[in-house]
């Protein structure tokens, strides 16, 4: 009895959508599809959502795991914080969270980079994000190390700005003292004595005429000679690169060892 019942249902369902005209079959057709894609496009952006999680997740624990950090207790999460109105259109808002009091033990230098590291990694998908470590909070979002006491936050915006100036004085002082020796050997062979090497321009500057002097001591540090010779000519020395010479002198034997210099360049 109950299957005739369950039959008249759906013969009774039939008939009245038979009766429908064309629009109204329309918008029940519509319907229908909304009821039966809905569940899927749900399950197809969770999915989604989840996959995201894992592959930022993931991210995050191979940095935490480079040499330069090396956090082995770091433990990243990712929660959902609600819908965030950006003014050009709504999204999902998650936080991502870094615990580890590992990160009391880097350096400022990498925190900084740990920071900015992890912020590249957040993106636009995660609109905020930390790093908790013992009692103190590390912002993400803000590009902030902040602790608890305004005494210890720091911008990573001046932590760049020192790492310029450094660099900056770097260069200046390469430019005082633009050249370095590689691979200098003294050797003596039959009545001379043959100095080789590279001189290498470390600065960022193009030099010319280079002269390298060879001074030679005795057992004692006492001057016994001195030679030089060009290494570079009108050809010039670029930054970076570095160029061979080989610097021949009479052969005294009161000579234990020596030194190179640049005597003069343009």
């Amino acid at each position: 009895m109950s299957t005739d019942k369950g039959r008249f249902k759906k013969n009774d369902i039939l008939y009245k959508y038979e009766q429908l005209n064309r629009f109204q079959k329309l918008v029940v057709n519509i319907l229908l599809i909304v009821i039966i894609i809905t569940p899927i496009i749900f399950r197809a952006r969770l999915h989604s959502i989840k996959t995201l999680e894992k592959s930022i997740i993931s991210k995050v624990e191979n940095l935490a795991k480079e040499e330069s950090y090396n956090l082995t207790d770091a433990v990243p999460t990712i929660t959902y914080n609600g819908i965030w109105d950006s003014g050009y259109g709504k999204y999902r808002r998650y936080k991502l969270t870094v615990f580890s009091s590992d990160f009391e033990k880097l350096n400022n230098d990498s925190k900084y980079s740990f920071i900015d590291a992890l912020d590249g990694i957040k993106g636009k998908t995660i609109v905020s994000g930390e790093v908790i470590s013992d009692d103190n909070v590390y912002k993400v979002s803000s590009g902030i190390l902040e602790k608890n006491d305004e005494e210890h936050y720091v911008t990573v915006a001046k932590a760049k700005e020192r790492k310029e100036q450094e660099k900056q004085k770097e260069i200046e002082d390469n430019r005082k003292n633009p050249f370095e020796f590689e691979g200098v050997k003294m050797t003596v062979s039959g009545n001379y004595i043959y100095y080789t090497g590279y001189v290498k321009n470390i600065s960022d500057l193009k030099f010319f005429y280079i002269k390298v002097k060879a001074t030679y001591y005795d057992e004692n540090k006492d001057v016994i000679d001195t030679d030089w010779t060009y290494a570079v000519g009108s050809e010039g020395l670029s930054p970076n690169d570095r160029k061979s010479f080989e610097i021949m002198t009479k052969y005294n034997e009161s000579v234990t060892q020596g030194s190179l210099s640049v005597l003069d360049y343009e």
